[in-house]
């Protein structure tokens, strides 16, 4: 009863200490079906007396010809008259929803309008490549923390009702990629949330708070954040097994794949089992490296952001978008340059061995399509 967490809170006010109960019983009634049908039967007795022999006779011509005329099919000419799209009536370019970017208090803004019935569409991502191995590896836990934390004194429950209240929606997550000239990975931490055109400040205020105040050390709520995401890894392990070897094993040919794997294969969900959500201890220190990280990467020189809505919002919004990046501290980080992953240079083939939660085994083989490329087998 001593939980903070919202669920636990309701589960105790709403059900195990509620004082109301009702107890309703419900009897079977025997006779139920024999009444239903001696109804229905007196009812087609008198359908049948009222039509007579004639109107029983004009009812089945009727239901006679209308099976008939479903078996038919149209003729050509009717065929012809029932509006038809073919591919020369699709146009031949794709329409592009043209963004420019600029420079809103030293921060790159890409700014998209389109219709939106109001609705103001806020993208925007911190960017993480110069992080160490180390703090990588958290990234995933930080993420999913950000929307199940408390604000300093808030707790969860009524940081959760305040998204819901100025917000349609607010979502944290990792977005990765490579540039088209080198093998370096882009890596950024995102949010995304969409609010009408009047809550969009009060959005940005909370968004900025759970950013920049969000508890990070708060263990219980980080206890809740880890078993989730390791149950998830474990539901998903005896549907995807195969994509998660394969994925640890590509993970020696690419920089990029190397990274996902670090993010959301094997290797997060060995390093999230290891933490052990149980141990106090080993939580608070946990706890204390996503407060440095988060000190570290929540700073106005890595935002890259985007705004989408009606042409004649956007001046309005762009304006409401200054006091959000003012709120972040000034920083002196430059991540224009991500460093290069390093993958396997070994020579012959790897063959590495998991123990899993399943009953089923999985292995996966990968090679490069290079002539030269060694084989790497996980299983």
């Amino acid at each position: 009863h001593t939980s903070k967490g919202y669920f636990e809170q309701w589960i105790v006010t709403n059900l195990l200490e509620n004082p109301h109960r009702c107890l309703a019983i419900v009897t079977p009634d025997p006779s139920f079906n024999h009444e239903l049908e001696e109804k229905i039967n007196s009812h087609l007795s008198e359908v049948k007396e009222r039509l007579g022999k004639g109107g029983l006779a004009q009812l089945r011509g009727e239901n006679e010809r209308f099976h008939q005329f479903e078996q038919l099919r149209d003729s050509l000419e009717d065929l012809a008259k029932v509006p038809s799209l073919t591919r020369h009536d699709l146009p031949e370019t794709i329409r592009i929803l043209e963004q420019t970017k600029q420079d809103l208090g030293g921060i790159p803004l890409y700014s998209q309008p389109m219709e939106t019935n109001g609705i103001v569409y806020f993208d925007g991502l911190l960017r993480v490549d110069d992080l160490s191995e180390e703090e990588t590896i958290l990234l995933p836990l930080m993420s999913r923390l950000l929307l199940m934390t408390g604000i300093k004194e808030l707790p969860y429950n009524d940081v959760a009702i305040k998204i819901r209240d100025k917000m349609g929606g607010l979502v944290f997550f990792l977005e990765g990629s490579t540039y088209l000239d080198s093998d370096a990975t882009f890596l950024g931490l995102a949010f995304r949330l969409k609010c009408l055109k009047e809550e969009f400040p009060a959005a940005l205020s909370l968004l900025g708070q759970i950013l920049q105040e969000g508890n990070m050390d708060d263990t219980e709520r980080l206890g809740a954040v880890l078993n989730d995401l390791v149950s998830n890894f474990e539901s998903n392990i005896t549907s995807s097994g195969h994509q998660y070897a394969a994925q640890r094993a590509s993970a020696n040919f690419s920089p990029l794949l190397k990274q996902n794997e670090m993010l959301g294969g094997l290797e997060q969900w060995f390093f999230l089992r290891d933490i052990d959500a149980n141990r106090e201890e080993r939580l608070k220190e946990v706890g204390l490296k996503l407060v440095k990280l988060r000190d570290k990467i929540v700073e106005r020189s890595r935002l890259i952001l985007h705004l989408a809505t009606n042409s004649e919002l956007l001046p309005t919004c762009e304006k409401q978008l200054i006091p959000f990046i003012d709120s972040f501290p000034k920083g002196e980080v430059s991540v224009t340059n991500s460093k290069e992953v390093e993958i396997l240079k070994r020579s012959g083939a790897v063959v590495e061995l998991f123990g899993i939660p399943s009953t089923v085994s999985f292995n996966a083989m990968v090679c490069r399509s290079s002539a030269q490329a060694k084989c790497i087998n996980r299983s």
